[in-house]
């Protein structure tokens, strides 16, 4: 071989070896921005995504835009507004988009509109008429909710001394990562769990952000990223596992905060070993009910024989955490509390009150003195807020009330709801 061939053979190579470098940074990039763990780090798909809320053609709607992959995004239309609000209940539509120059572009079943990079409202047109859409961030209406009295508290952000070997929490964010068993043994129970899935582009259904509250090893409640999808599926975020979707697709975007509010009854058991009742729940999704008082039929599919074994509640690990993360925080359970399964959270338009009804937001603190108070678990919290409009809501045992307080006759009773207003601060 000559120099001159040598020569350009060398220089060849350096260049191979370059371009593997910078495709190698390259494919480092897309994965980061892959996976996520913070909105910072998510990729252009992440700031387009998310839920709008305005009107076409004067009506109110509401679009939930969720990307399916890499510059693939679905807008899914409900009329009236959102699962758990004022949707009105039809399927929705799913309108297809792209990323194009940074935007979301969109088009199909009579509608055209465009989400710019910054994601921070939708225009365009539909089937009626011109679309205005801003961008929301709902939240849940028990999130950061007070654990009452006598409560176990597994997690706080300080560590991990109510859960077996094996569990981990990250001390700089204070999360708790998804794989962690507690320690006491559960048998009927209520939890309250603040949950966030991670941005994860690539891979559908199960290979999202997945986790799940299994209680005593046999009975799921499914955590996943399965928000925006139309229909509720039996694996979907918030199903009783394999067995029941849940009511509403009450699934916010990844990297929400979302809180589970869980009322689980264990299996009763006849002396021939026979199920004499199968374990049953109720579960609030982000405040809004989707089951209630729900009897399993059997074990779900991951769970395992009705052999007793072990009882710890388990934050259900799919996959590594690195592959499937789900992070936790501000974990408290209530063990065998007497009113299982007999409590509801109460959501109620605060126009209908008139003026001086309380919302529970827990980081917000002012109230007037001839305001009204929701108590929770007949207790009052220090957290409380005026409103005029919006809703207020509580967890209150069904048909009772706390001694000290002067309660105004229900606004609504059913079987899954008894609502009170009360009238003033107990002594």
């Amino acid at each position: 071989m000559s120099p001159n061939i040598l020569d350009c053979t060398r220089k060849r190579g350096v260049v191979a070896v370059m371009l593997a470098m910078v495709l190698g940074l390259l494919v480092r990039q897309a994965q980061a921005e892959d996976l996520a763990i913070e909105p910072e780090q998510a990729g252009p798909e992440f700031r387009i995504q998310g839920e709008y809320k305005g009107t076409v053609g004067g009506s109110i709607m509401a679009i939930q835009v969720r990307a399916p992959g890499p510059g693939k995004f679905t807008a899914l239309v409900l009329k009236g507004g959102f699962p758990g609000e004022a949707w009105d209940g039809i399927q929705g539509l799913e309108v297809t988009g792209t990323l194009a120059s940074g935007n979301g572009v969109f088009s199909g079943g009579g509608y055209s509109f465009t989400i710019p990079a910054l994601g921070t409202d939708l225009t365009g047109t539909g089937p009626t008429g011109a679309i205005s859409l801003s961008k929301v961030m709902r939240g849940s209406r028990s999130m950061g909710m007070v654990p009452p009295p006598g409560a176990d508290i597994l997690f706080n952000g300080t560590g991990v001394d109510n859960f077996r070997l094996g569990a981990r929490f990250d001390p700089t964010r204070k999360l708790l990562y998804t794989g962690a068993r507690t320690k006491p043994d559960y048998k009927s129970v209520r939890m309250h769990v603040e949950f966030r899935t991670c941005w994860k582009i690539n891979g559908l259904g199960q290979l999202r952000s997945n986790s799940g509250v299994l209680f005593k090893d046999r009975w799921e409640i499914q955590i996943l990223d399965s928000y925006g999808t139309p229909v509720p599926k039996t694996d979907d975020c918030g199903a009783m596992y394999g067995q029941f979707p849940e009511k509403y697709n009450m699934c916010l975007p990844p990297l929400s905060w979302q809180t589970f509010d869980i009322d689980f009854k264990d299996v009763e058991m006849n002396t021939d070993g026979t199920v004499k009742n199968q374990a049953a729940a109720t579960v609030y999704h982000n405040g809004v009910l989707v089951h209630y008082k729900k009897s399993f039929t059997g074990i779900t599919l991951s769970g395992s024989n009705l052999i007793p074994g072990p009882d710890g509640t388990n934050l259900q690990a799919y996959g590594s955490a690195t592959e499937n993360p789900v992070f936790y925080r501000n974990l408290w359970a209530v063990p065998n509390p007497p009113d299982l399964l007999d409590t509801a959270w109460f959501a109620l338009n605060t126009t209908s009150l008139g003026r001086g009804a309380f919302s529970i937001r827990p980081m917000r603190t002012t109230h007037t003195a001839d305001g009204a108070w929701v108590g929770i678990d007949g207790r009052l919290l220090d957290s409380r807020e005026v409103t005029r409009v919006g809703r207020f809501g509580a967890w209150f045992p069904l048909g009772k009330q706390h001694a000290n307080q002067t309660l105004l006759p229900s606004f609504q009773e059913t079987p899954e709801h008894s609502i009170w207003a009360i009238s003033k601060e107990p002594k």
